[in-house]
């Protein structure tokens, strides 16, 4: 279960007249990239193919709370191309969702989220859901690398797999990880 604990929203008015609300929120943290891989039921590669903004209902089983909670999230459908982990096959198309974004003419931030680009391609280490709610990153910084031209792009933020450069070197790195358990 991911747990989210809203620390806050600030309400901040900019020049556009469109509000902007800062979203604080806690995720956990990952010191070694073991607990990463442990911790995620599925471990994909995948292209963002497009993405959409909405207004997500929880329910109990996705969060520590005993109220239903709504937050603006942003989804990426995400085509696999690679499965390392998980019960998905090459070719389907995933949903993964990410805090914020624009809704109803408001602009939602979670500080240490990077919203998904079309065509962005990365590795994911994903939660997923059985009510049918789209996957979520483990955690917005440390869930997700990104690889364009087959390397590693370097994340300052990401102290995980930092040493490694090229993608084929990542993957069975990982694959690795996960076959030992």
């Amino acid at each position: 279960m991911i747990v989210i604990a809203i620390a806050g929203m600030n309400i901040i008015s900019s020049a556009n007249n469109k509000s902007k609300i800062a979203i604080s929120v806690d995720y956990k943290y990952y010191d070694t990239e073991d607990s990463l891989i442990n911790d995620a039921d599925t471990i994909i590669v995948g292209e963002v193919l497009d993405t959409f903004t909405e207004l997500h209902n929880f329910n109990k089983t996705e969060t520590r709370y005993t109220e239903p909670a709504e937050l603006v999230y942003t989804i990426a459908n995400i085509k696999i191309t690679r499965v390392i982990k998980g019960e998905y096959n090459i070719g389907d198309i995933i949903k993964v969702k990410q805090l914020g974004g624009e809704y109803n003419g408001k602009k939602y931030i979670e500080e240490s989220t990077t919203q998904f680009l079309k065509k962005q391609h990365g590795v994911f280490f994903l939660q997923t859901y059985k009510t049918g709610s789209p996957a979520s990153l483990l955690n917005p910084v440390q869930g997700h690398i990104k690889i364009s031209n087959s390397k590693v792009e370097a994340n300052k933020h990401n102290k995980l797999f930092n040493n490694i450069a090229n993608e084929n070197d990542l993957l069975d790195l990982i694959k690795n990880k996960v076959n030992d358990k």
